[in-house]
């Protein structure tokens, strides 16, 4: 079975975004900072704590500082994807819109699945695939070693993408059973909008943002004061 996409990199590094954020240290990464950022608010609510025999002032200062440390670190976590955008931009971006003929076909067959394009093919045995993870907008595929594939929904030019993905599926999880392996599929609810995130900017504030400061600076400000009242 067959199926043919238009690829650009926009699918690309979809790829990409969903490798650095679901198959490596990343999120081991975010959940490190989540836990410095308790440590954070444990540390600056105990200075609140201790200051708040002093003038009301100081608690006020320090409830503001704790919204501004708050929120910047809220912004840098959202605009990672952004950085890496750009970053795979600026590195891959132009050799990829460089390629003459972008189509690339994947063929599913009884013992292996075949993806080719302009310049190469690459021939991968089902039992050379370690993780098949199936999203709305996504098929993603690991194989090897650290190698990766994606096939985006959109962007299909030739076959069914519904039809494929489930033979695709059907193929490997045969094999799976042929050998005694486990198969890992896994149905991920994971997306991106890849035009919202290139024409967003995490630092542009709006209604929505406005409102998170707002509602941000009153938490802190609020624990401050009962702070200092209790004292």
């Amino acid at each position: 079975m067959e199926i043919e996409y238009q690829r650009e990199f926009d699918n690309w590094v979809a790829g990409e975004l969903f490798h650095v954020e679901e198959l490596t240290a990343l999120k081991k990464q975010d959940q490190k900072g989540a836990i410095i950022l308790l440590m954070v608010f444990f540390v600056v609510g105990l200075m609140i704590y201790l200051s708040s025999n002093k003038d009301g002032v100081d608690n006020l200062l320090l409830a503001i500082l704790v919204f501004w440390v708050g929120y910047l670190y809220v912004q840098i976590g959202r605009s990672k994807r952004r950085i890496i955008y750009d970053r795979l931009r600026i590195a891959c971006g132009q050799q990829i819109d460089s390629i003459p003929d972008k189509r690339v076909r994947w063929q599913a067959g009884p013992d292996q699945f075949v993806m080719c394009d302009s310049e190469k093919e690459i021939r991968t045995p089902w039992a050379s695939i370690r993780k098949v993870s199936l999203c709305p907008q996504y098929l993603f595929v690991q194989y090897g070693a650290i190698d990766h594939a994606v096939l985006p929904k959109e962007g299909i030019c030739e076959g069914d993408y519904d039809a494929f993905v489930r033979y695709f599926i059907d193929r490997y999880q045969d094999c799976a059973n042929q050998q005694n392996v486990q198969a890992t599929i896994v149905k991920s609810e994971w997306t991106v909008d890849i035009h919202r995130l290139k024409k967003g900017n995490p630092w542009k504030l709006s209604i929505r943002k406005l409102c998170f400061m707002v509602l941000w600076w009153l938490v802190f400000v609020v624990c401050g004061g009962v702070l200092l009242y209790r004292s």
